[in-house]
């Protein structure tokens, strides 16, 4: 009879549990994590008192999903068009990046004007062959300069897990 206890304890706390994510981040000092809903596209958020933000998640891809599998190389050219052709951002900077665990990926430094004030967005992509990790950062130009240092941090803190 405790044998039966204690398995369906094990099964309603794997129930009540949420799924881990595929990785973990750190929220920088000097920001604050925002109260995703489940509807949200992302998985986590923070953000600067000013309202830089920063914002993580991880897509799933390959056979059986709404996202075709590809490599880093893929999804890199994809959002540099994306960002390129919907939202009017050029590319100004890329960068090799590794995450905590060792995982390479890419950082992509992107910007745009919009009524003369200049804004910029970098988007740092991880690729598993299970998930694509999208970081993506931005603000206002000047705004996103002065909390240069929350942002790094935080990008600085994801970790892939395997």
């Amino acid at each position: 009879m405790k044998l039966t206890h204690t398995l369906l304890l094990a099964v309603a706390v794997a129930l009540l549990t949420p799924a881990c994510a595929p990785f973990t981040v750190q929220t920088a000092p000097g920001m604050v994590e925002l109260d995703e809903s489940r509807w949200s596209p992302y998985d986590t958020r923070m953000t600067t008192p000013d309202g830089v933000v920063v914002a993580t998640r991880a897509i799933r891809q390959g056979p059986g999903r709404d996202t075709p599998r590809g490599d880093l190389a893929f999804w890199r050219e994809a959002t540099v068009l994306r960002f390129r052709t919907l939202a009017g951002y050029a590319l100004v900077e890329e960068t090799e990046v590794t995450s905590v665990d060792g995982t390479e990926g890419v950082r992509l430094e992107l910007g745009r004007d919009q009524d003369g004030t200049p804004y910029r967005y970098d988007v740092v992509l991880f690729v598993t062959p299970k998930f694509v990790h999208i970081i993506e950062a931005g603000g206002r130009g000047d705004l996103f300069e002065a909390s240069i240092d929350r942002v790094e941090a935080s990008i600085a803190s994801y970790r892939v897990r395997r």
